[in-house]
């Protein structure tokens, strides 16, 4: 990202991934989430 001079990205993730982005220091600040359970998607920067 900083070759590419880029600061922020959007994603859209589901609850497991979440976990594992925090877990590697790439926590996402999640700007909305929509579902119940298994069907929980957000996105975020």
């Amino acid at each position: 990202m900083r070759r590419l001079a880029l600061s922020h990205f959007v994603g859209v993730f589901d609850v497991p991934l979440l976990l594992v982005y925090r877990t590697i220091g790439a926590s996402p600040t999640v700007n909305g989430t929509v579902g119940e359970g298994r069907d929980k998607v957000s996105v975020g920067l």
